[in-house]
């Protein structure tokens, strides 16, 4: 055979090899795609506008790096803490922490929802899985409602609403009132739980405890 036929011939083979090659590594490519993101974590967000943040390209592969896909969902408003992990080979897997749901406030005619900061949250009402209470849009206020919400949970669903009296919050539930200073920590909360729930044994027509005091709470009888 002659030389430049040998030449072609390893030409022709090199190209078939390489077209070989290019064949399988977009094989490979395509079945590293990612292909579903999945959402955990999510209560009252709308998962399809976190994934939508993500900004994923359609060709995109699994081995993206994730740092920036956290940072992305944890701009969300409602998002407190994200992390984002690959099951292979082309799943993305988000979890994410909502900041709770604490309190309905009216502005400008709407119904809104706002978290423990006093911050308005992108949630539909209408998502709400638990009872919220009426509330001013005060931060003092809106930190207490998450503390409670925390500690007593049951109760929290209870309360028709929450507003601000100076430093102190007044808090209404199913005909009863409760006042507090709005900086109460957890402990005098889980205290006045016990007083709360004593009183409903026991005392039934209670009408008022005021736990503003250190160490001690005041409780009028009689309906308010």
């Amino acid at each position: 055979m002659k030389r430049s036929a040998v030449i072609a011939v390893l030409g022709v083979l090199l190209l078939v090899g390489v077209y070989a090659l290019a064949q399988v590594s977009v094989r490979k490519l395509e079945f590293f795609r990612i292909r579903l993101v999945e959402v955990e974590g999510i209560r009252h967000l709308d998962e399809r506008e976190l994934v939508a943040r993500l900004e994923i390209a359609p060709d995109a592969s699994i081995a993206i790096p994730l740092e920036p896909l956290e940072e992305r969902a944890r701009s969300m408003p409602g998002v407190r803490q994200a992390t984002v992990t690959r099951r292979w080979p082309g799943t993305l897997v988000v979890t994410v922490v909502e900041a709770p749901a604490v309190g309905l406030v009216v502005e400008d005619g709407q119904l809104l929802v706002i978290d423990d900061h006093g911050d308005i949250l992108p949630v539909d009402p209408a998502r709400l899985t638990y009872s919220l209470p009426l509330v001013e849009r005060d931060t003092a206020v809106a930190a207490l409602l998450g503390r409670l919400q925390a500690t007593d949970p049951q109760w929290f669903q209870a309360i028709d609403e929450a507003r601000a009296d100076g430093r102190e919050t007044v808090l209404s539930a199913a005909g009863h009132t409760v006042r507090l200073n709005s900086s109460a920590n957890t402990r005098v909360l889980l205290d006045l739980a016990v007083v709360r729930e004593w009183l409903d044994r026991n005392l039934g027509d209670w009408s008022t405890i005021d736990a503003r005091f250190e160490g001690r709470m005041f409780v009028r009888k009689g309906t308010t």
